[in-house]
């Protein structure tokens, strides 16, 4: 018989014994197993790309694979910065912003191979580290970055999760949202939307899925395909075999960037 994950979770705890460390029981457990899915799968592309095909063009214009590693070790090294800021409580904003710097990436990028493998690596360990030493009031606080914007804690692994399966798609090397944990692609189609479609009145059908997603009343636009078809549209990697009733695709606002190219 399958177990759910948490009770896989409650079966390691009970083999690891009381010495070992795990979340605080009000941690977002369900963003953090999709972060952690997420990270093991992005290692597993990278593991199978030779140091050669690092050089080759992701799916992200003027971004080589390279560059996208290196994007998705500091992403994760300022995020543990982050959390680790809000965890011990020192006074006043995050001295940066939540984007990964131009300088970091073009210093990322001149790193032997051997070394953006284990900035991924090394990055993802600190940031789980970091989350699996916040407590239960930890993850109920928010912290303000210098351009005055205010992040939850409890945001963070939901924001890894979701730059992290998107960048596996980008790194062109294989990565599919069939992939992807289904609840986590029903977030990813809500995200998306929420994000990128006009305002209007739409209604997703995943035909895959037992509910359909309508956005404002009496839809005039059906929007049909499966959820896989539907998240890879919103995410802006293609219409799949999405149909459209009532009218044509609707255009999408732009992604946002990834960091500066």
């Amino acid at each position: 018989m399958s177990q759910t994950l948490e009770e896989a979770r409650i079966a390691l705890r009970e083999r690891q014994g009381r010495g070992a460390r795990h979340d605080a029981a009000l941690a977002p457990s369900q963003a953090l197993d999709w972060a952690r899915l997420g990270t093991a799968y992005f290692a597993r592309l990278l593991n199978d790309l030779s140091d050669r095909a690092l050089d080759e063009p992701s799916a992200v214009e003027g971004f080589s694979r390279r560059r996208l590693v290196a994007y998705a070790g500091y992403h994760a090294r300022l995020l543990s910065e982050f959390v680790a800021w809000g965890r011990v409580g020192v006074a006043g904003p995050f001295p940066r912003n939540l984007d990964v710097a131009a300088d970091d990436l073009e210093f990322g990028i001149t790193q032997p191979s051997r070394a953006l493998r284990h900035l991924f690596d090394h990055s993802a360990v600190h940031l789980n580290v970091e989350w699996r030493d916040l407590s239960n009031e930890g993850w109920g606080r928010s912290v303000a970055d210098t351009t005055g914007r205010k992040t939850h804690l409890r945001d963070t692994p939901l924001t890894r999760a979701r730059k992290l399966w998107l960048l596996a798609i980008d790194l062109n090397s294989g990565g599919r949202f069939a992939d992807m944990p289904a609840d986590f692609v029903d977030f990813l189609i809500l995200d998306q939307a929420a994000r990128r479609l006009p305002t209007g009145r739409f209604a997703l059908v995943a035909t895959d899925r037992a509910a359909p997603l309508i956005m404002g009343q009496a839809p005039a636009i059906i929007v049909r395909g499966t959820a896989r078809d539907l998240v890879g549209w919103l995410s802006g990697k293609g219409v799949g075999k999405l149909s459209a009733e009532g009218g044509a695709l609707p255009a999408l606002a732009p992604p946002p960037a990834i960091g500066p190219a």
